[in-house]
Parts: C-alpha cells; sequence; structure tokens
C-alpha cells in the first residue's frame, strides 16, 4: 500500500556512490540528495561500487545499500544485477514503505527502478544523466552501443512516470526521439557561495590570460581539439591550464611538443573539488571541447564563478551562450574554437559574457533551488498530481 502520510520516503538507485573513506563518486548528485534530504527521507541503493555489500551511512548522513557487483558484464551478469537490485528494493519497501523510486541513469539504474516500481505499485522518477543515448562507435562511447545499454535505457524510458533531464539540449534530444515521454527540466546545482567570483586564495602573480579546461583526459572530452584550437589562439601570453588526468596525458603532453605550445600548456593532473573554486577564479574562460555532455558542471561551476564558457554545442552551453554568458562555435573546427576564446578574452566582451554567466547560473542553477525543483517533483508523483508532467517542453 503507498504510504502518503508524514515524511516523503524516496529510495533512489545509482550506479555508484562513495564509499566509507573514499572519494566521491559524483560531486554534483551527492550535493544535491544531501540537500534534498533535510526535508526528504532518501535511502541509495548503489549497483556497481562500492565494493562491498555492508550497508553504511556517508558523509551527509545518508542511508547507503551497496550491491557491489563492480564492473560484472554480460547478458547475464546484467541479470544477475538486475534481479539482485530488484529484490533489495522490495526487501527494503518491505522494511520501510518508499513513497516512490528513482533512478539516476536511464540505463541500468533506471532498468532496476521501474522493474521494481511497477512490481511494488510506486510511481518513479528516472534521469538521463550522461551517455545513455548515445553510440559513439568511434570511440567507444554510449550505453547505446550495448544491447544492454539500449535494453535498460528502453525500458527506463517507457515505464517512468517522469524523465528529467539536466539541460535544455537534451530535453530537445530526447523529445525528438520519444515524443511521449513527460520530461522535467532538472539540472543538478551549484553552491553559488562557494563558486563565485573573487580573488582566489593563491592570487596569479602574471596577468597572463588563462584559458582553463576541466575534466578528464578521455576521448569524449577531445582534449586533441582543445590543444589543436588553443594553438590558434592570438591573444598574447594566453596560457591553458589543464585541470584532470586520464588515459590520454601523455599522448596530449607530446602533441602540445608538436604543436609548439607545451611552455604555454600547464598539465594539472586531478584536481581536489575542494581546490576547484580557486581554479575557476584563477582563470579567464572555460574551454569545453566535448563530444557529448548531458549537462556540464564543469560549465556550471565556471559560469557561477563569473567566467564565460567557449565551447561545442553539448549540455548547458547552447541555453549558457543564449543568455549571454558564453559562446558556442558552429561545427568542430579548431580555428572556430580558437576564434571563440580569443573573443572571449578581450577586456569589453569578457566582463559582458562573465556578468552574464554569473547571472545565468544564479537563476537556473543554485544548489537550493535544484534541491526544491526535485522535492517538488517527488511530491507530485506521490500524490499522483497531474502536475508530474508540467514543464514537459523547452521554455
Amino acid at each position: 500500500m503507498r504510504r502518503l502520510a508524514g515524511r516523503l520516503r524516496v529510495g533512489v538507485v545509482v550506479p555508484g556512490w562513495s564509499g566509507p573513506g573514499a572519494d566521491v563518486a559524483m560531486p554534483a548528485l551527492q550535493d544535491l540528495l544531501w540537500r534534498v534530504a533535510r526535508d526528504v527521507e532518501v535511502r541509495l541503493v548503489a549497483v556497481r561500487h562500492p565494493r562491498l555489500r555492508m550497508p553504511y551511512r556517508d558523509a551527509g548522513g545518508l542511508a547507503v545499500v551497496p550491491l557491489g557487483f563492480g564492473t560484472r558484464a554480460g547478458l547475464v551478469g546484467r541479470a544477475v544485477v538486475g534481479t539482485t537490485g530488484l529484490r533489495t528494493l522490495r526487501h527494503l519497501h518491505h522494511d520501510r514503505p518508499f513513497d516512490l523510486l528513482h533512478g539516476f541513469w536511464a540505463d541500468e539504474p533506471g532498468a532496476i527502478a521501474v522493474a521494481a516500481a511497477g512490481t511494488l505499485g510506486l510511481p518513479v522518477a528516472v534521469s538521463l544523466m550522461g551517455g545513455e543515448l548515445v553510440a559513439l562507435s568511434a570511440i567507444g562511447y554510449g550505453a547505446a552501443l550495448g544491447r544492454g545499454g539500449r535494453w535498460g535505457a528502453s525500458i527506463a524510458l517507457r515505464e517512468a512516470d517522469v524523465v528529467t533531464v539536466g539541460s535544455r539540449w537534451l530535453e530537445r534530444d530526447l523529445m525528438s526521439r520519444r515524443p511521449d515521454v513527460a520530461v522535467r527540466w532538472m539540472p543538478l546545482g551549484v553552491d553559488l557561495t562557494r563558486f563565485a567570483p573573487g580573488l582566489s586564495g593563491a592570487v596569479r602573480m602574471d596577468r597572463s590570460p588563462v584559458v582553463l579546461s576541466v575534466g578528464s583526459l578521455t576521448e569524449v572530452k577531445d582534449p586533441v581539439l582543445l590543444l589543436r584550437a588553443f594553438a590558434r589562439v592570438r591573444t598574447a601570453d594566453a596560457r591553458l591550464v589543464v585541470a584532470g588526468d586520464g588515459p590520454m596525458r601523455a599522448g596530449l603532453e607530446r602533441l602540445a611538443t608538436n604543436l609548439g605550445i607545451l611552455a604555454r600548456v600547464q598539465f594539472r593532473g586531478a584536481v581536489p573539488r575542494v581546490a576547484l573554486p580557486d581554479v575557476y577564479r584563477g582563470a579567464d574562460v572555460l574551454a569545453v571541447t566535448s563530444l557529448h555532455e548531458a549537462q556540464s558542471m564543469v560549465a556550471v561551476e565556471a559560469a557561477a564563478s563569473g567566467l564565460p564558457v567557449v565551447g561545442t554545442s553539448v549540455g548547458v552551453l547552447p541555453e549558457l551562450a543564449a543568455a549571454g554568458g558564453g559562446l558556442v562555435m558552429a561545427g568542430r573546427e579548431p580555428a572556430a574554437i580558437a576564434e571563440g576564446l580569443d573573443a572571449a578574452l578581450k577586456a569589453a566582451t569578457h566582463d559582458r559574457l562573465g556578468a552574464g554567466a554569473r547571472a545565468y547560473a544564479a537563476a537556473s542553477w543554485d544548489l537550493d533551488a535544484a534541491a526544491g525543483r526535485l522535492a517538488d517533483t517527488w511530491h507530485d508523483l506521490a500524490k499522483g498530481m497531474s502536475s508530474a508532467s508540467s514543464d514537459a517542453r523547452p521554455g
């Protein structure tokens, strides 16, 4: 029987979560769930990571039940993961009934959430969070490359009562594929007091313009395009700071040498999240050259920090550019990206775009507002209100 009285109880399914003493699995999602858990009881089932089977409470006090399956793959492996997830949610519901379920990522977590909701008679939400609809075969990226990923996403999108997305760009993409789906625009938020304009704690000694890139050095982020574009930047004394690490780093350092820009490029490696606000404040523009972004939290964080964002037409970049907070370049030519970077580094344009970026971040991505949108959606679903499908088209 559905429980509607008292504090809302929500079962959340995620691919992984931060284990005891471990690094944060996805900081923006953690921040969101910690914030919404002030008013809603949230219990998490972590499907793949951490690799343990003992329930625990994370640093924010959320109850986490890890299934500990790691990278177990194949159709048989996925079937075991799915049935275990379903059984776990049914057990948790029997012990302390949920009002609804929510799967973050619309492939495996989403499929598990909708299957459990169907057997328990609960409403269910699913969030598109990454490459669930993507099949970039040239770089082996996207859940849609495999049968299991395609099947999981198809089930999740078909059976969910509402699907949430983090950008208008992704909303339009989803609606072009599945016009029958009830969609809510629900971007992950950012703490505007932590990510804010201002002098960093370690003020730069020089005033050379700084182009910043933040993210993993993997093919979907296309750091090769980043370096080739920066090699064409004309702004005098411009430097590139690459904050992130990954399997492509050694090759990128060789490419920077071949392009003759290594002396102007700093490969910082992975940067702890606590240090990121100062990294943004120490830069002048953020470059995003990704092949795909569902939202792009680095663009959100940079915009909140008052940085113009220049890059490709992915995630929040088109809406940020439309709001006067950045520049989206047509195509993926290095010369076009370089042109955008040069434009954003000009003093008058830089100040205008930076102010627009911060204003749009404050209006659209405030963490408290994001938590409020999520809580409202959950309450709507639990009450069976038709407003669960409001804001179902791009605004």
